[in-house]
Protein backbone atom coordinates (compact mmCIF):
# COMPACT_ATOMS: atom_id res chain seq x y z
CA UNK A 1 0.00 0.00 0.00
CA UNK A 2 1.29 3.77 -0.89
CA UNK A 3 2.18 5.71 1.96
CA UNK A 4 0.01 9.08 1.59
CA UNK A 5 1.65 12.08 2.64
CA UNK A 6 -0.81 13.51 4.99
CA UNK A 7 -1.25 14.15 7.98
CA UNK A 8 -3.48 11.43 9.85
CA UNK A 9 -5.16 8.68 8.19
CA UNK A 10 -5.35 8.76 4.54
CA UNK A 11 -8.91 9.56 2.41
CA UNK A 12 -10.60 6.59 0.62
CA UNK A 13 -9.28 7.73 -2.96
CA UNK A 14 -11.96 8.15 -5.29
CA UNK A 15 -10.52 5.26 -7.29
CA UNK A 16 -10.91 2.66 -4.71
CA UNK A 17 -14.35 3.81 -3.80
CA UNK A 18 -17.24 1.98 -5.05
CA UNK A 19 -19.49 3.52 -7.60
CA UNK A 20 -22.30 3.21 -4.79
CA UNK A 21 -19.74 4.75 -1.83
CA UNK A 22 -18.65 7.61 -4.27
CA UNK A 23 -21.93 8.24 -5.63
CA UNK A 24 -23.07 8.94 -1.59
CA UNK A 25 -19.56 11.00 -0.98
CA UNK A 26 -20.49 13.05 -3.67
CA UNK A 27 -23.62 13.68 -1.97
CA UNK A 28 -22.38 14.68 1.24
CA UNK A 29 -20.42 18.04 2.34
CA UNK A 30 -16.77 17.68 1.86
CA UNK A 31 -15.87 16.53 5.04
CA UNK A 32 -12.62 14.77 5.46
CA UNK A 33 -14.37 12.41 8.59
CA UNK A 34 -16.97 11.23 5.80
CA UNK A 35 -13.84 10.14 3.13
CA UNK A 36 -12.02 8.57 6.15
CA UNK A 37 -15.09 6.56 7.54
CA UNK A 38 -15.76 5.57 3.52
CA UNK A 39 -13.00 2.65 3.75
CA UNK A 40 -15.67 0.17 5.45
CA UNK A 41 -17.38 0.47 2.05
CA UNK A 42 -19.51 -2.46 3.25
CA UNK A 43 -20.78 -0.16 6.42
CA UNK A 44 -20.47 3.03 5.03
CA UNK A 45 -23.97 3.61 3.50
CA UNK A 46 -25.73 2.04 6.22
CA UNK A 47 -24.12 4.22 8.82
CA UNK A 48 -24.65 7.28 6.93
CA UNK A 49 -28.14 6.05 7.01
CA UNK A 50 -28.19 5.97 10.73
CA UNK A 51 -26.04 9.14 10.94
CA UNK A 52 -28.88 11.05 9.21
CA UNK A 53 -31.49 9.66 11.27
CA UNK A 54 -29.89 11.11 13.98
CA UNK A 55 -29.27 14.04 12.80
CA UNK A 56 -32.33 14.89 11.21
CA UNK A 57 -35.43 12.38 12.30
CA UNK A 58 -35.24 12.14 16.24
CA UNK A 59 -38.02 12.99 18.33
CA UNK A 60 -35.30 14.57 20.95
CA UNK A 61 -35.07 18.60 20.36
CA UNK A 62 -32.30 19.55 18.13
CA UNK A 63 -30.28 21.94 20.67
CA UNK A 64 -30.39 18.58 22.89
CA UNK A 65 -28.81 16.70 20.28
CA UNK A 66 -26.62 18.89 19.36
CA UNK A 67 -25.07 19.90 22.79
CA UNK A 68 -25.27 16.06 23.48
CA UNK A 69 -22.66 15.56 20.25
CA UNK A 70 -20.51 18.44 21.68
CA UNK A 71 -20.39 17.10 25.21
CA UNK A 72 -19.31 13.80 24.11
CA UNK A 73 -16.97 15.38 21.95
CA UNK A 74 -15.32 17.72 24.54
CA UNK A 75 -15.57 14.42 27.35
CA UNK A 76 -13.52 12.59 24.83
CA UNK A 77 -11.06 15.28 23.53
CA UNK A 78 -12.18 14.77 20.23
CA UNK A 79 -11.86 18.33 18.49
CA UNK A 80 -13.16 17.24 15.16
CA UNK A 81 -16.53 16.48 16.23
CA UNK A 82 -16.44 19.91 19.03
CA UNK A 83 -15.84 21.90 15.77
CA UNK A 84 -18.43 20.99 13.73
CA UNK A 85 -21.35 20.89 15.74
CA UNK A 86 -20.26 24.36 18.23
CA UNK A 87 -21.68 26.43 15.20
CA UNK A 88 -24.89 24.23 14.78
CA UNK A 89 -25.29 24.47 19.06
CA UNK A 90 -24.99 28.66 18.42
CA UNK A 91 -27.40 28.99 15.52
CA UNK A 92 -30.05 27.21 17.16
CA UNK A 93 -29.78 29.43 19.81
CA UNK A 94 -28.07 28.76 22.63
CA UNK A 95 -26.07 31.07 24.22
CA UNK A 96 -22.15 31.27 24.33
CA UNK A 97 -22.54 31.04 28.40
CA UNK A 98 -24.02 27.70 28.41
CA UNK A 99 -22.33 26.58 25.06
CA UNK A 100 -18.97 26.92 27.11
CA UNK A 101 -20.09 25.46 30.51
CA UNK A 102 -21.11 22.62 27.99
CA UNK A 103 -17.49 22.34 26.69
CA UNK A 104 -16.00 23.27 30.41
CA UNK A 105 -18.32 20.34 31.83
CA UNK A 106 -19.34 23.25 34.41
CA UNK A 107 -23.48 22.21 33.76
CA UNK A 108 -24.56 24.13 36.45
CA UNK A 109 -22.75 26.97 35.59
CA UNK A 110 -24.96 26.88 32.14
CA UNK A 111 -28.09 29.25 31.44
CA UNK A 112 -29.18 25.86 30.33
CA UNK A 113 -33.00 24.57 30.89
CA UNK A 114 -33.21 21.78 33.83
CA UNK A 115 -34.20 18.73 31.68
CA UNK A 116 -31.51 19.42 29.34
CA UNK A 117 -28.75 19.41 32.37
CA UNK A 118 -30.69 16.48 33.36
CA UNK A 119 -30.17 14.67 29.59
CA UNK A 120 -26.57 16.23 29.75
CA UNK A 121 -25.87 14.45 33.52
CA UNK A 122 -27.17 11.23 32.57
CA UNK A 123 -24.85 11.77 29.35
CA UNK A 124 -21.86 11.61 31.29
CA UNK A 125 -23.37 8.86 33.22
CA UNK A 126 -23.35 6.76 29.91
CA UNK A 127 -19.87 7.88 29.08
CA UNK A 128 -18.52 6.59 31.96
CA UNK A 129 -17.36 2.21 31.72
CA UNK A 130 -19.33 0.59 32.35
CA UNK A 131 -22.14 2.73 32.69
CA UNK A 132 -24.41 2.61 35.86
CA UNK A 133 -27.41 4.21 35.20
CA UNK A 134 -30.82 2.49 36.34
CA UNK A 135 -31.26 5.26 39.01
CA UNK A 136 -30.84 8.11 35.81
CA UNK A 137 -32.51 6.39 33.76
CA UNK A 138 -35.65 6.35 36.16
CA UNK A 139 -34.81 10.58 36.81
CA UNK A 140 -35.02 10.54 32.94
CA UNK A 141 -38.40 9.15 32.46
CA UNK A 142 -39.77 11.91 34.69
CA UNK A 143 -38.86 14.49 32.08
CA UNK A 144 -38.44 12.45 28.80
CA UNK A 145 -40.28 10.00 26.88
CA UNK A 146 -39.04 6.23 26.29
CA UNK A 147 -38.12 7.18 22.47
CA UNK A 148 -36.47 10.36 23.47
CA UNK A 149 -33.75 8.19 26.07
CA UNK A 150 -33.49 5.51 23.67
CA UNK A 151 -32.13 8.42 20.74
CA UNK A 152 -30.49 10.31 22.99
CA UNK A 153 -28.54 6.40 23.87
CA UNK A 154 -28.38 6.08 20.31
CA UNK A 155 -26.86 8.75 19.69
CA UNK A 156 -24.20 8.88 22.74
CA UNK A 157 -23.44 5.71 21.23
CA UNK A 158 -23.03 6.88 17.82
CA UNK A 159 -20.60 10.37 18.82
CA UNK A 160 -18.75 8.44 20.83
CA UNK A 161 -17.61 6.23 18.40
CA UNK A 162 -17.37 8.59 15.50
CA UNK A 163 -15.20 10.61 18.22
CA UNK A 164 -12.92 7.76 18.77
CA UNK A 165 -12.19 7.09 15.13
CA UNK A 166 -11.37 10.57 14.19
CA UNK A 167 -8.90 11.07 17.21
CA UNK A 168 -7.38 7.44 16.46
CA UNK A 169 -6.96 8.08 13.16
CA UNK A 170 -5.74 11.48 13.71
CA UNK A 171 -8.77 13.30 11.49
CA UNK A 172 -7.98 16.98 12.41
CA UNK A 173 -10.59 19.67 13.03
CA UNK A 174 -11.90 21.88 9.80
CA UNK A 175 -13.92 24.28 8.71
CA UNK A 176 -17.43 23.68 10.34
CA UNK A 177 -20.18 22.88 8.12
CA UNK A 178 -22.76 23.72 10.55
CA UNK A 179 -26.39 22.95 9.72
CA UNK A 180 -25.29 21.96 6.11
CA UNK A 181 -24.43 18.31 7.12
CA UNK A 182 -27.93 18.42 9.43
CA UNK A 183 -30.04 19.49 6.46
CA UNK A 184 -27.91 16.70 3.77
CA UNK A 185 -28.43 14.09 6.37
CA UNK A 186 -32.53 14.72 6.46
CA UNK A 187 -33.73 11.42 5.31
CA UNK A 188 -36.27 12.12 2.29
CA UNK A 189 -39.99 12.41 2.81
CA UNK A 190 -41.93 8.85 3.30
CA UNK A 191 -38.82 7.14 3.81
Amino acid sequence: MEEVDTPGFPDLASEDASPQVQEAIDRLPPLRVMRVVAHAQTAFRPWLSFGGALLGALELEASLRELTIVFVAARMGADYERVQHEPVVRELGVSAQSLAAVVAGTLAESELPAAQQLALNFVEVLLGDPPDADAEVREMRASFSDREIVELILLVGHYRSLCVLTNVLGVSAEAPAGLDVVRASKPPEGR
